[in-house]
């Protein structure tokens, strides 16, 4: 029997995982998915600096690799029509990595493979509970696992959360965004390291987000009626609103096209009535994606939660407390994220009588 069950080996799960292994715990990861999966896009691109170290001091050399394999963050731009508000460049060390999640999870699963801590593969849940002596898993194939400890890194529909009966607080944004990856030129001009921010662009009308990230760039699109969301989550509305942002080829080069509308929302409570269970990343809390909170807010979530989970087997006369500590934390710093990252929509979406010195201010909190 393991010491720690974690579900979900996406970038949160994984994390905790070499976490939970690097304290000297015994650790199984338990997927639905398979090891060879495909998902479109580049979903969760941007890892803020403290991110990076956090990765070095779990595994040497992780952190480095991540940093090296993306694109630098090192500028940051701020427009509103055909006027630039302001033009920043960010220092090294407060500039994070972009790098479409898929590259991030096989950098994470290399440094795992390397710890020799197996994944279990098209493993779907159907079922948890757990008691004052540890959690028991049920499989959807009927197989049960046993543990003293689990960390619920299952995403946004997380069947440990629900499980466990425990809710999400909070809103769901009322404006949707249409979200786009484009291929990158290999011989563009086009500015690829950094961030831009247009507030009613020149030329589209409406405000955009363009960040680039190794590969490519991500546009977001700020929609206005349902019409509009239907009509640029199209093939051919997103490409003519590309080929207006950026030029005609990244219209013909769109890669990835999605629709959201953000939650705003946090988990009750971070851990079960017999505190022996913690939930992270997505499972934990949802978030619009400005600034990366969500992601990189989940991956802290993962790795407390093991080293908390490590303090508890340790000295088990001290594991509640040891426990809701770790979860009033992070339920803490998730609250944070979330007020946040709802600043960053508010100002995505600000109509046009707001002062150019309060759009400005979007930074701050980043």
């Amino acid at each position: 029997m393991p010491d720690v069950l974690i579900v979900g080996a996406g970038p949160v799960g994984l994390t905790a995982a070499i976490a939970a292994r690097q304290a000297g715990l015994d650790v199984e990861v338990v997927e639905a998915a398979a090891p060879d999966r495909s998902r479109p896009g580049s979903r969760a691109i941007y890892y803020f600096p403290p991110t990076l170290r956090s990765w070095e001091r779990l595994y040497p050399g992780l952190g480095r690799a991540i940093a090296d394999a993306g694109t630098r963050v090192d500028r940051v731009s701020c427009h509103r029509s055909d006027r630039t508000l302001f033009d920043v460049r960010v220092s090294s060390w407060l500039s994070g990595a972009a790098l479409p999640q898929h590259d991030v999870e096989r950098l994470l699963r290399q440094a795992l493979d390397e710890l020799g801590v197996p994944i279990r593969w098209e493993s779907p849940v159907w079922w948890t509970r757990s008691d004052p002596q540890g959690v028991e898993l049920e499989l959807r194939s009927g197989e049960t696992l046993r543990a003293p400890y689990l960390i619920g890194a299952d995403g946004a529909r997380s069947v440990v959360r629900d499980s466990l009966g425990i809710a999400l607080r909070g809103d769901r944004a009322a404006t949707e965004f249409v979200m786009a990856d484009v291929a990158a030129h290999p011989e563009t001009a086009l500015p690829r390291r950094g961030v831009r921010f247009w507030y009613d662009h020149p030329v589209a009308r409406r405000n955009i987000v363009q960040m680039g990230y190794g590969s490519g760039v991500r546009v977001a699109v700020q929609c206005t009626t349902a019409e509009d969301v239907e009509r640029l989550s199209s093939p051919a509305g997103i490409r003519e609103c590309v080929s207006t942002v950026l030029d005609p080829w990244h219209g013909e080069h769109v890669e990835w096209v999605a629709r959201h509308r953000f939650q705003q929302v946090v988990a009750e409570s971070y851990t079960d009535a017999h505190r022996r269970v913690l939930l992270a990343g997505e499972a934990a809390h949802l978030f619009a994606p400005w600034g990366g909170r969500g992601i990189n807010s989940g991956l802290m979530d993962g790795s407390e939660s093991a080293q908390a989970i490590a303090g508890a087997l340790r000295e088990p006369e001290r594991r509640v407390e040891i426990i809701d500590r770790c979860a009033a934390r992070r339920r803490t710093w998730g609250l944070h994220n979330r007020e946040l990252s709802g600043r960053g929509l508010q100002q995505m979406r600000a109509p046009l009588p707001m002062l150019p010195r309060r759009r400005a201010g979007v930074w701050n909190w980043y």
